[in-house]
């Protein structure tokens, strides 16, 4: 499956709206985009914990109100036809997504699980999304709260003899492993004890190649299109 990391992130500005757009209109099978809550309870779209990177401000996304989130370009950075671009909230998203393409939401603050999970199930789309994070307790969380969305550990280097009695105890059967972190000794290993795998951030034509002979689930990418028509070919 093609995973448009936050976005089609390599022509838009990531984890705004116009990327998720785009990527919807290119077909890919999901989209990625990280999560964060604002001082105001409200849970935005954002990979930083900071503002700063990505938009034309300054401080902390849990320090910020929306209404001051909002103030400021998530998009000029990248360049000035963005301008307006702005923070999404997670209810955007679903609202413009709506069902065309599966949601991988990556879990950034611990603590907002259950926020998430009342969207999620509020906006039925439970099979439309899957949720990841780096932090085991927050997808552990999420399986609480609703066994029936799929969840994904997400780490650089995955030792499986060390998590897979964890994982598979806990029913969370993917894994995103970063790709210095992948070989195709681990990524059997995976597949022989059901996991399902999804390789990141892909962004090379040359690795695509590679990790696709290798056999993964999932390719995680900055250049969705790039893959798309690779997939094609």
């Amino acid at each position: 499956l093609i995973v448009a990391h936050r976005g089609l992130s390599s022509l838009y500005p990531e984890n705004t709206l116009i990327s998720f757009k785009k990527a919807v209109e290119l077909g890919v099978d999901m989209i990625e985009l990280d999560v964060h809550c604002t001082k105001d309870r409200e849970l935005v779209v954002i990979h930083d914990s900071s503002i700063n990177r990505t938009t034309d401000g300054k401080g902390k996304v849990n320090q910020l109100t929306l209404r001051e989130l909002r103030k400021y370009s998530a998009g000029r950075w990248f360049s000035e036809e963005f301008e307006e671009e702005r923070i999404p909230t997670l209810q955007e998203v679903f609202e413009l997504v709506d069902k065309k393409t599966k949601l991988q939401i990556e879990i950034k603050q611990p603590g907002i699980e259950k926020s998430l999970i009342d969207l999620v199930e509020e906006y039925e789309i439970l099979n439309n999304v899957l949720c990841g994070s780096f932090n085991l307790k927050s997808i552990i969380e999420v399986r609480k709260l609703n066994p029936l969305i799929p969840t994904l550990f997400i780490t650089s280097s995955f030792d499986l003899e060390k998590m897979k009695k964890v994982l598979l105890t806990e029913g969370i059967n993917m894994v995103a492993i970063e790709i210095n972190g992948l070989s195709l000794s681990l990524l059997r290993a995976c597949h022989s004890y059901g996991f399902v795998v999804d390789a990141w951030t892909v962004n090379e034509e040359k690795k695509m190649k590679e990790f696709l002979e290798m056999g993964v689930d999932l390719i995680t990418t900055n250049y969705a299109q790039r893959l798309k028509k690779l997939l094609e070919q």
